[in-house]
C-alpha cells in the first residue's frame, strides 16, 4: 500500500485522547436497587483516592479509534500500485525549464513536484520495464536509456537539475520519435509544465503547472552622464495570476543605493521604473560595476527577481594611424569616447612611442606585425599578413551592400555604396562580414588568438563612402567593437545563450553574476558576465498545459498521475461510516 499524502498521520495524535476518556474514573449516579451486590465495584472507587481507573475493555473505544484510523487513511489517499504496465518500454521527459523553478506547494517547486511523481511511477513498476529517462529545456539530454535497474533509475531522477534556460520540448519529442522507431511497443511520460505538439507520439503528459502571484525584472540598463553619474532604468512586469506591487532596490557591487516603488500592476501588466542619478561619489568609477534591480516582493518563483548589466571601467585607449593623410577616417576616430589618437606616416616614425591599442594601416603594410589589433585599408598582397589574411587580386567598378552584423545596426540594411575598385580578400579562418560586393568580402572582422583583425579591401578616397552619413557611424561602431580590448564581446546573456572565451563557446545555465577567465592582447585577465532569466519565455504563471497533434494523448494533474492502481479511499470512507453506525446502534441499546 502507498498514500498519495502522508501530513493526515500526524493526527494519530487523537487516539492516546481517546483511551483517555476511559480510563478517567466517571462519576457515580444515585439509583434505587433491590440489592446492595451491584454497589460493591462502586465503592471500591470510592475508596481510591486516584481520579482513574483500570482500562476496561469497551467496545465503543475499539470502534472510535478504528474510526478515527478510518478518516486518516481516507485523507492520507491511500492506494495499491499495480507493477505491471501496458508497455516494455518507457520513456520518462522531465522539463526542467526555467519555469520549472516556480512554487507548485508551499515547500516543493514544479520540478520537485515532477521528480517525485516520476519516482511513483518507477516504484509502481518495480523494474519490470526498460526505462528511458530524459530531461529537456531547450535542449534534450539522454541521461538514462534501457535501464531496469530501480534504483539507478531513482538516483538519475534525483539528480535532475533546475535550470533557468527557456523551454522548447520539440527536441525532445522528436528524440523520443527517433528511439520509438527500434521498439516493438513504448509509451512515454512528459513530466512538464507548458503546452507541446507530439506529433505521433504514444504518450501523455503530467502538467505540474501552477497559478500564484510572480513580479520579475525584465531587465536594466545604464546611461553615463556628465561629471560621471550613471542614469539607470529597469522594466518589472507582474506576470502572476493576482496584482502586486513591490519595492525595486537598486545595488552597485552589491551596494544598495536606491529603492523605487512599482506601483500597482494587474496581471500582464508592465512599468519601467526610474531611479534617481547615481554620482560619481556612490561608485567607483575606475572599476568594473555589477548592476543588479531587484524586485523586493517574496512571490512563487525567486529566480527571476533580479537583472543584471555590467558597467565597465572607463580606461583610456591608444590607436596608432599609420596614412598619408585620411581626414575622413581621423574624424570617425574622433567620435569615439575615452580614445586618444596618434598619427605616423611609418611604424618606423612611431618606434618608441610604446604599445597602441589598435593600429590603422590606410594604404600602408608594416614591416612586421605589431603585437595588438589591427585595421588593413586597402591591403597589398604581402608574406607579412598571408597568416592573417590573404590578397587574391583587384576587381574594378563594383556595388558594395551592408551586411547584418552587431556593429552594423544602426544602419538601413538597404545601405549600399559604389567602389571605383577593390581587393579581392579572404581571411584565413571564420570571419564576421560587414561588407560585401557580389559575393566577394569587402570588409570583415576576424579573431585570431587574443586579437581582432578587421579588413577594408578598397581605398576610401576611390569611393563615395566615406562622404555618405553611414561612414562614421560604421566606423564608431566598428572600432569601438574592437577597441573595447575585452576578452568578452558580451558583457550579459540570457541563460542558455553561447558566449565566447578566445574563440571558444560557451554557455551559463543559472542565472547571476560569473567571473571569467581568459586572454587578451593585454595577457590574462578576468571579466565579469551577466547571465540573465528569460522572464518572456519563462516566468508566466498564467499559461495551462495544452496538447496537440496526438488525440489519444491525456493530460493529468499530479493527482491523477496515479493511474493503473487500485484507489482504496472509497472503500475506507465506506467502512467508516458503517462504524459510526454501528456505533451508534450500540450506544442506544446501552443507554
Amino acid at each position: 500500500m502507498q498514500f498519495v499524502n502522508l501530513l493526515p498521520f500526524g493526527l494519530l495524535v487523537l487516539i492516546p485522547g481517546i483511551i483517555l476518556l476511559y480510563i478517567l474514573k466517571q462519576k457515580s449516579e444515585d439509583k434505587d436497587v433491590s440489592s446492595l451486590y451491584l454497589w460493591r465495584e462502586t465503592y471500591k472507587n470510592i475508596e481510591v483516592s486516584s481520579p482513574w481507573e483500570r482500562l476496561k475493555n469497551n467496545l465503543l473505544m475499539y470502534i472510535q479509534i478504528a474510526v478515527i484510523l478510518g478518516i486518516i487513511l481516507a485523507l492520507a489517499g491511500p492506494y495499491l500500485a499495480n507493477s505491471q504496465t501496458g508497455s516494455k518500454n518507457m520513456v520518462l521527459v522531465l522539463d526542467n525549464s526555467g519555469s520549472m523553478n516556480a512554487i507548485y506547494t508551499e515547500k516543493k517547486s514544479r520540478l520537485e513536484t515532477a521528480k517525485e511523481e516520476a519516482l511513483h511511477y518507477v516504484e509502481k513498476w518495480n523494474g519490470n520495464v526498460n526505462v528511458t529517462l530524459l530531461s529537456c529545456n531547450q535542449n534534450s539530454k539522454v541521461i538514462l536509456s534501457g535501464c531496469s535497474d530501480t534504483n539507478k533509475i531513482k538516483e538519475a531522477i534525483y539528480n535532475i537539475n533546475p535550470t533557468d534556460v527557456a523551454g522548447n520540448l520539440e527536441p525532445a519529442v522528436s528524440m523520443v520519435e527517433s528511439m520509438a522507431e527500434q521498439w516493438d511497443g513504448y509509451e512515454a511520460l512528459f513530466f512538464t509544465d507548458s503546452s507541446l505538439n507530439m506529433g505521433k507520439v504514444n504518450g501523455n503528459v503530467v502538467d505540474v503547472s501552477s497559478k500564484g502571484m510572480n513580479g520579475a525584472v525584465d531587465y536594466v540598463s545604464y546611461d553615463r552622464g556628465k561629471n560621471g553619474s550613471i542614469s539607470v532604468v529597469s522594466k518589472v512586469t507582474n506576470y502572476g495570476t493576482e496584482t502586486t506591487s513591490s519595492d525595486v532596490n537598486l545595488y552597485f557591487n552589491d551596494k544598495m543605493l536606491r529603492i523605487e516603488n512599482s506601483g500597482e500592476l494587474a496581471p500582464g501588466e508592465s512599468t519601467v521604473v526610474y531611479f534617481e542619478p547615481v554620482t560619481a561619489k556612490e561608485y567607483e568609477n575606475n572599476k568594473t560595476v555589477v548592476i543588479r534591480a531587484e524586485w523586493n516582493q517574496k512571490d512563487a518563483m525567486e529566480n527571476d527577481n533580479a537583472a543584471y548589466t555590467i558597467m565597465r571601467e572607463n580606461e583610456e585607449q591608444k590607436v596608432l594611424l599609420i596614412s598619408k593623410q585620411n581626414v575622413f577616417l581621423e574624424k570617425a576616430i574622433g567620435t569615439l569616447d575615452h580614445v586618444s589618437l596618434y598619427k605616423a606616416d611609418s611604424m618606423k616614425e612611431a618606434e618608441g612611442s610604446g604599445e597602441y591599442d589598435l593600429y590603422i594601416f590606410d594604404n600602408v603594410m608594416p614591416e612586421e606585425i605589431p603585437d595588438g589589433n589591427l585595421l588593413f585599408i586597402n591591403p597589398k598582397d604581402s608574406n607579412i599578413t598571408k597568416d592573417l589574411f590573404q590578397v587574391k587580386g583587384k576587381k574594378k567598378g563594383a556595388v558594395v551592400n551592408i551586411c547584418e552584423q552587431k556593429y552594423t545596426q544602426m544602419i538601413d540594411k538597404k545601405f549600399n555604396f559604389g567602389v571605383n575598385q577593390y581587393q579581392q580578400i579572404e581571411p584565413v579562418g571564420k570571419a564576421e562580414v560587414f561588407l560585401q560586393a557580389d559575393k566577394d568580402k569587402v570588409g570583415f572582422l576576424e579573431r585570431i588568438g587574443k586579437r581582432q583583425i578587421a579588413v577594408l579591401g578598397f581605398d576610401l578616397h576611390a569611393s563615395d563612402f566615406a562622404l555618405q552619413m553611414e561612414f562614421p557611424i560604421l566606423m564608431n561602431q566598428l572600432l569601438g567593437d574592437i577597441l573595447q580590448g575585452y576578452m568578452l564581446q558580451e558583457t550579459q546573456i540570457i541563460a542558455g545563450e553561447e558566449y565566447l572565451v578566445n574563440q571558444v563557446s560557451y554557455t551559463k545555465e543559472q542565472a547571476g553574476i560569473y567571473t571569467i577567465e581568459g586572454e587578451t592582447t593585454k595577457g590574462k585577465v578576468q571579466e565579469s558576465l551577466a547571465v540573465n532569466f528569460p522572464t518572456t519565455a519563462e516566468s508566466s504563471l498564467v499559461e495551462t498545459v495544452e496538447v496537440s497533434q496526438n488525440e489519444s494523448a491525456q493530460t493529468k494533474n499530479v493527482t491523477d498521475t496515479i493511474r493503473n492502481t487500485r484507489d482504496l479511499k472509497t472503500f475506507i470512507i465506506w467502512l467508516v461510516l458503517v462504524l459510526v453506525g454501528l456505533e451508534w446502534v450500540i450506544y442506544l441499546r446501552n443507554r
